[in-house]
């Protein structure tokens, strides 16, 4: 995990060089001429990009990591698995406030257990304590401002008509973004829909689907 801490606490370097450019992108995000030219005032885009894919890729092997632990444990130890994720189920239930333990650290130490056992859980302890340097305090109005402002750079998008490698990958992109809402604990799709039409996202997998199916053939 520290390896994935290492690559947030560049990306926060990356963020503050950018910082007083990214103020005015999230001050102007319906002003589409005057977001275009702020963008091309942001630097080390491409290693963002970089960065966000190896953070990707390590999650992704931990998780291919933790599936394969759960697999083994079920042929060999069976009954002590489904002890640990009864247990683990019944902790983030009513059963922790009946009986009036402190939620966050109950709920901590019941998670690390069961991902030690390759459960997922919604919040990775491990993780968790590898950022717990990084932690902001976001505020509620943040999150729908992160939404808007990613929405209004995916629609102005849709209206590009001269960029052929924008336009081949819009609809990859649309669904990156439901992808991330869906991901996310502090977004949601009302969230979302408030400020993205659902219908382009839906498009979006309708197109792609459509894609590989004749690829298939």
């Amino acid at each position: 995990m520290w390896h994935i801490a290492s690559q947030v606490t560049e990306l926060k370097r990356i963020v503050n060089r950018n910082v007083e450019t990214l103020i005015e992108l999230r001050s102007h995000y319906d002003q589409p001429e005057q977001m275009r030219e702020l963008v091309k005032k942001l630097t080390d885009v491409d290693s963002v990009l970089k960065r966000m894919t190896i953070i990707g890729e390590m999650m992704c092997f931990r998780s291919l990591l933790q599936e394969a632990l759960n697999d083994v444990l079920k042929e060999r130890i069976p009954f002590l698995l489904g002890s640990i994720k009864d247990f683990h189920h019944s902790a983030n239930s009513s059963m922790i406030e009946l009986m009036h333990l402190d939620n966050n650290n109950v709920i901590k130490v019941v998670d690390e257990m069961a991902s030690s056992a390759g459960i997922e859980c919604k919040v990775d302890s491990s993780l968790v304590n590898a950022l717990r340097n990084q932690k902001n305090d976001i505020k509620p109005e943040e999150k729908y401002q992160y939404a808007s402002l990613a929405s209004s750079s995916l629609l102005r998008l849709g209206q590009e008509t001269g960029d052929k490698e924008a336009i081949r990958n819009r609809e990859s992109v649309y669904i990156l973004l439901d992808l991330i809402v869906q991901e996310s604990p502090f977004l949601t799709m009302d969230l979302l829909e408030s400020c993205f039409p659902h219908a382009l996202i839906r498009n979006a997998y309708h197109e792609v689907y459509k894609h590989i199916s004749v690829n298939n053939h």
